[in-house]
């Protein structure tokens, strides 16, 4: 059984939260509880996880048909997709920004700021891969795809690195 681990996190409550290939685990007070579609997880590996202001845990997943969204309160899982604006994609990362907004980076169409019951505001075109995001000093957004890191301006997107790599980027950090 592949339990390769994709994501981690820890809740509020101080729960380790671990996403692998093949389902979700929360490990709270020596006891370990599964998450799986059965509980309402949307399918597939489990890429993203986000602990909140709220104490909700976002998890978005992907790689097989259903992939998407969900939130995690005790053991309620809450599922979102279509019916909701979002897009019929995986979902590779999840941010929350200084103002509390939820950023949600799709393997196909881009990043979306997305909270239930309101409308999306997608930065990044769509036909972009998003791995990463991150908001900097100046509170500008920053993504990462597997080729560039890019900062959004106003209504348009600059790719930060000067050159290719060579090298797949993955994941994206602001540091002080």
């Amino acid at each position: 059984d592949d339990v390769r681990v994709l994501a981690l996190c820890v809740s509020r409550d101080g729960a380790l939260w671990v996403g692998t290939v093949n389902g979700l685990s929360r490990l709270a007070n020596g006891n370990l509880k599964t998450f799986t579609t059965a509980d309402g997880l949307p399918p597939g590996a489990i890429f993203s996880l986000l602990a909140d202001h709220n104490g909700l845990v976002w998890v978005g997943t992907g790689g097989r048909a259903g992939g998407g969204l969900a939130s995690i309160r005790g053991d309620s899982v809450q599922r979102y997709g279509e019916k909701d604006g979002l897009p019929n994609d995986s979902i590779y990362s999840l941010f929350e920004d200084r103002r509390q907004n939820l950023w949600i980076g799709f393997a196909s169409n881009g990043a979306c700021s997305w909270r239930p019951r309101q409308t999306k505001t997608c930065v990044v075109a769509p036909s972009a891969e998003i791995r990463g995001i991150a908001e900097d000093s100046a509170g500008a957004m920053v993504f990462s795809n597997m080729q560039n890191v890019l900062r959004i301006e106003g209504n348009r997107a600059l790719v930060l690195n000067t050159k290719p790599t060579g090298q797949r980027f993955s994941k994206v950090l602001a540091d002080e």
